[in-house]
């Protein structure tokens, strides 16, 4: 954590000097420091060395290396390739010629990308148990450059390598889609590689609205996108039960199978919405179970190269309560987590055995939610560690939990015995009962998108705590479909640096994106950046403004947090941010900072308006609204929370009405 300062009597202001920023086919500074990015910690996960040659692999434009692609490439294969050749190109000028391990004869200089036939000749090892679906190897070996992960079906560890062979040479780097960097050179020495990247989290997603429907940013930052996006899953995601069985269909002739809030009398159109939230499957009731597995086995018949399904609870605090259920969980002094255990296994162990008799080499994979409900582990602390409530709550070796440490205090770490007290215990149940956990963080505060959620540090340290109790799988849950700014870019590069290598420092990753993606205002947002974190720690340290209950804040608390001094000193900073861009003289490049900088500026006009409009001008007032609204339209920012809050209606016409 950084040192608290008293605000405004010392303001961290950070200044370095800036490198010339490109955008994709531009030339940039070769001194740049790109420490953060290069993942150059040496350990067993991250690990490069790296020399020189005393000749060329490429000479003016002219090389004597050819790409090697395996006969039936698959397609992270082929996009290394394509990644490798277009920033080749702009670079040095040059491409590779392709072929594949078919047509090789004899010895030659070649960049093996992926499972060629010389990758399988070499003696290299990338065994899928170590390395995972991410990590991969760039060695060399006389005159060939081997790129390569595991053989696993997808080999994504390939295309990340080619990520790399490109930072390592040319200086690339993707701090979003269309903001790729990299070196223009003449000539590129040969050279020996030896390089090491085994991901922190072998699977990793940030749930924004960037990388939720846009592959090609996903691939960029490192990121597998959700259950629905990818081929390897059965494309349920989240609250799913109900996707299995979908009350609308199944409801009126078997309500039993359903348990729901009071009042309801069944599933009705009218009462759809509602019933998605207050109703779960009855768990124990046979005749339900076996039409999910039924389903489920159906699925996978229908998508063969699935291997993944996520079964989930609907998104609602109501759990069935009948005779049975309650019935079994109290019988073994366990929770409804237990019981959630133990349905998901008898689902695995019957989906598992149908599928074997279809194709018997297939490994099926299964997760459950561990969420609202089913948060709370079936397990007991007993001299020190835990234990399962009985055998039958244990998940069976191919069962995973996600688990979510909802309403968890989002400014604390989880492992703040203090102020998280109950979550982190629930973490250290699941983990003293299974080694196969997977996590689903929070990124952002859905209870007002207009605040950034400054838990910088926090999801830092978050992630580390994860990583050291044995967490393979990172999703981090910011909008999915809602257009939020709070620097939201920057947020999802260093998540994806982040779950890549989580000893990486959240500052030096905030200076090295700032620097870059706000060009000449760069060291004015740093100061508004370092201003706001540094404020933040007050709040959190000295005011214990973020106790537990008060996770996230919402209207009628924001007041008293958000003083004129804070506001005014942010505005001040950003005035000056601006007058740098003003001495841009292509109007292309500056409408580009202008608008970036503007999305940063929007938290701040929405300080002054709402909680000191009568410190300023009236003619400031309108100037400043019709700002907002510009910046909210342009980037299609409509909702101030998670659901319909309208930002026009609640906020934009409100303002002007208070200055009329």
């Amino acid at each position: 954590m950084k040192k608290i300062v008293k605000f405004l009597s010392l303001i961290l202001v950070v200044i370095f000097t800036f490198s010339a920023v490109s955008c994709k086919n531009s030339q940039t500074n070769n001194n740049q420091s790109n420490t953060a990015t290069a993942f150059n910690a040496v350990n067993e996960n991250h690990n490069a060395v790296i020399k020189e040659r005393d000749y060329y692999l490429i000479d003016n434009g002219n090389t004597e290396w050819t790409i090697v692609i395996p006969e039936n490439a698959l397609s992270y294969e082929l996009l290394a390739v394509e990644l490798i050749n277009e920033y080749f190109d702009l670079a040095l000028n040059t491409t590779f010629a392709v072929t594949t391990d078919k047509n090789l004869s004899g010895n030659g200089k070649y960049i093996s990308i992926g499972d060629t036939s010389l990758m399988r000749n070499s003696g290299i090892s990338i065994a899928e148990s170590k390395f995972g679906t991410s990590g991969y190897r760039i060695i060399t070996k006389d005159d060939v450059i081997f790129i390569s992960g595991s053989r696993s079906a997808k080999r994504r560890g390939t295309y990340y390598g080619a990520q790399d062979f490109l930072f390592r040479t040319i200086n690339w780097r993707a701090y979003t889609n269309t903001e790729i960097l990299y070196d223009i050179k003449t000539n590129l020495k040969m050279m020996d590689f030896n390089v090491v990247e085994i991901a922190d989290f072998d699977k990793r997603n940030v749930g924004y609205d960037l990388t939720y429907s846009d592959s090609n940013y996903r691939n960029l930052m490192r990121l597998y996108g959700n259950t629905r996006t990818t081929d390897y899953s059965i494309k349920y995601y989240a609250h799913s039960h109900f996707e299995v069985l979908p009350p609308e269909i199944y409801c009126k002739e078997h309500p039993e199978w359903y348990y729901y809030k009071d009042g309801f009398g069944g599933y009705s159109t009218e009462n759809h919405k509602d019933f998605y939230r207050f109703a779960q499957l009855c768990v124990t009731n046979e005749e339900m179970t076996q039409a999910f597995i039924d389903e489920i086995t159906y699925q996978f018949v229908a998508n063969p190269k699935a291997t993944f399904v996520h079964l989930g609870i609907q998104d609602s605090t109501l759990y069935c309560k009948c005779d049975n259920c309650s019935k079994w969980i109290a019988d073994r002094n366990t929770t409804y987590g237990g019981l959630s255990v133990n349905f998901t296994n008898k689902v695995a162990r019957a989906v598992t055995e149908n599928i074997k008799k279809i194709d018997p080499t297939r490994k099926l994979k299964f997760q459950m939610f561990a969420y609202f409900a089913t948060i709370a582990p079936p397990a007991k602390l007993v001299n020190g560690e835990w234990v399962a409530d009985c055998a039958e709550v244990i998940p069976d070796e191919n069962v995973y939990i996600q688990f979510t440490p909802l309403h968890a205090n989002g400014y604390e770490t989880i492992d703040n015995v203090e102020k998280n007290k109950v979550r982190y215990e629930y973490f250290m149940g699941w983990s003293g009962i299974t080694d196969r956990i997977s996590v689903w963080h929070y990124c952002i505060n859905f209870e007002h998108y207009l605040i950034s959620h400054k838990n910088w540090d926090i999801t830092a340290e978050d992630y580390r705590f994860y990583y050291e109790h044995g967490v393979n799988d990172m999703y981090d849950q910011g909008p999915l479909t809602d257009s939020v700014l709070q620097m939201k870019e920057m947020r999802v590069w260093i998540l994806s640096k982040l779950m890549w290598n989580v000893n990486l420092s959240w500052q030096a990753l905030a200076e090295e994106f700032i620097s870059v993606y706000y060009g000449k205002a760069g060291e004015k947002i740093l100061e508004a950046y370092n201003m706001m974190t540094t404020y933040n720690e007050k709040l959190r340290v000295v005011d214990d403004a973020f106790r537990e209950g008060k996770v996230q804040v919402v209207d009628t608390e924001l007041e008293e947090l958000w003083p004129f001094s804070y506001v005014e000193g942010q505005r001040m900073i950003f005035n000056e941010a601006f007058e740098t861009l003003n001495k841009i003289t292509d109007v292309e490049e500056y409408e580009k900072y202008y608008w970036r900088v503007a999305t940063v500026y929007f938290e701040n006009i929405y300080l002054q308006m709402q909680f000191h409009m009568e410190k300023y001008p009236k003619d400031y007032i309108t100037e400043q609204i019709d700002l907002f609204e510009k910046i909210a339209k342009k980037y299609n920012y409509l909702n101030t929370s998670e659901g319909t809050r309208s930002i026009q209606t609640n906020y934009i016409d409100k303002w002007r009405g208070d200055n009329a």
